[in-house]
């Protein structure tokens, strides 16, 4: 087992967020969200600290604020410029949501009036979506501002947006409407909304989620789409999950696509039939799942390629070595590799790996355990205000008090920009913590 090292301090929290941002800049430097309210979901004007560490140094280094932060994602905080050393991250801006760039002094470069998801810093450019109608939809939001877009299902005037940082005039790329538009099944009820933005690594096409709500769930399209807005395409639909590109042309993601319900679900028919019928064969459906697959749902799915074409099966790769849903992160230097985590087991153990594609190696990193510590609920009202539970289920509010505290932390790996250290968040020391893995040494 290789060494684990800790680098953020004792008795304070710290985080980084998702999977698929690069944390360190050309100098090392690593960033990080220092928070302080680790078992509550954060309340509406809950101020997070974004900075950063200098290398084999445990002194924070603070960049700015910002309320517009959740656990599994942060602020979307992220290098612009790795080289001269600048950040971006998602801020509040009077009525909405927008984005800040400030260098490693913490001054000021840009004010934005669009959120930053992902960003083709060469271009000046960053895409972003509105983080208040996933809040109210339950997905990674923001919780402090009410959804713009509530009045409608699948909106025409919010989507994907790209901002020229230059001129700061933000532009719908693509609408949730046009997508929705393609969809043969989809019925006039369904919720729809975008998730998950990731750029391929030339940044010219961004790949994301397309989710809608159905009368018995919820389905995910991977689409993808050119940066400046050209070809959008729907690569595969069903549940499908967390995903990286292996390249420029092809998408590694966890799922199950092209089931028998999902074909049947993506049919012309299957808008026609009444929603309680829908609901108890989709129950039905579950059900024999469940017991021809002794219960392990997750042995319907697998890891897939796509290419970003359409028409093209996707093919599998990891068969019974990846048995089970995890946070991909392709390595930037060597894209035969890539470093994932294991949702936590009966015993709250969550497992750390690398995965070389070409021989289908598996190797294990570490394990590192939960904490079961129950969450805060004293300001759920607040944050939580927002929420629009006429489209939610009824033991939804219960579970989400923790999933979205900071007790709920998935280990996210993701990696240096050179490719050789592999960062992740993890709480097995009862405090949230960043934590650095050289794999420099496997990789070689």
């Amino acid at each position: 087992m290789l060494h684990v090292e800790r680098i953020t301090p004792e008795h304070e929290n710290f985080c980084f967020g998702f999977h698929d941002l690069l944390i360190t800049d050309d100098a090392g430097r690593v960033l990080a969200h220092h928070t302080q309210h680790l078992r509550r979901p954060p309340c509406a004007d809950q101020v997070t600290e974004v900075g950063f560490f200098a290398p084999g140094s445990k002194t924070f280094q603070k960049i700015g604020t910002t309320v517009a932060f959740n656990y599994p994602q942060g602020a979307r905080l992220e290098w612009f410029d790795a080289k001269a050393g600048s950040v971006i991250f998602n801020v509040r801006r009077g009525d909405h949501w927008g984005a800040e760039i400030r260098d490693i002094r913490g001054t000021l470069l840009a004010s934005l009036d669009s959120t930053a998801h992902v960003v083709a810093p060469e271009q000046h450019l960053i895409f972003g979506i509105n983080y208040a109608r996933l809040n109210r939809l339950g997905a990674y939001g923001y919780a402090a501002l009410p959804d713009p877009t509530a009045s409608s299902n699948a909106p025409v005037d919010d989507g994907i947006w790209v901002n020229d940082i230059r001129e700061n005039r933000p532009k719908l790329l693509y609408s949730i409407a046009e997508a929705a538009a393609t969809i043969p099944e989809n019925r006039p009820e369904n919720i729809h909304y975008f998730t998950h933005l990731v750029m391929n690594p030339s940044h010219t096409r961004i790949a994301f989620l397309h989710r809608y709500r159905i009368a018995e769930g919820e389905m995910t399209r991977l689409m993808t789409i050119g940066v400046d807005g050209s070809a959008p395409r729907c690569l595969g639909v069903g549940s499908l999950s967390h995903f990286d590109w292996l390249n420029d042309d092809e998408i590694v993601i966890w799922g199950r696509s092209g089931s028998a319900i999902e074909k049947l679900r993506s049919s012309r028919l299957y808008s026609l039939l009444p929603k309680r019928l829908l609901r108890t064969a989709n129950m039905l459906y579950h059900r024999l799942l469940g017991r021809s697959s002794g219960g392990a749902r997750g042995q319907q799915a697998f890891v897939h390629v796509f290419a970003d074409r359409e028409g093209v099966p996707p093919r599998r790769i990891a068969a019974g070595v990846i048995t089970q849903d995890g946070h991909m992160m392709v390595n930037p230097r060597n894209r035969d590799w890539f470093v994932c985590d294991t949702y936590p087991d009966k015993e709250g153990v969550r497992q750390l790996f690398l995965y070389q594609i070409s021989t289908g190696r598996r190797i294990e990193l570490g394990r590192f355990k939960r904490i079961f510590d129950e969450p805060d609920s004293s300001c759920s009202d607040d944050a939580f205000r927002f929420l629009d539970k006429r489209s939610l289920s009824p033991t939804f509010l219960k579970r989400i008090a923790f999933a979205r505290s900071g007790l709920h932390c998935d280990l996210h790996p993701r990696w240096s920009s050179d490719g050789k250290v592999v960062y992740f968040d993890s709480i097995h020391e009862g405090e949230r913590a960043i934590y650095a893995v050289d794999v420099s040494g496997i990789l070689e």
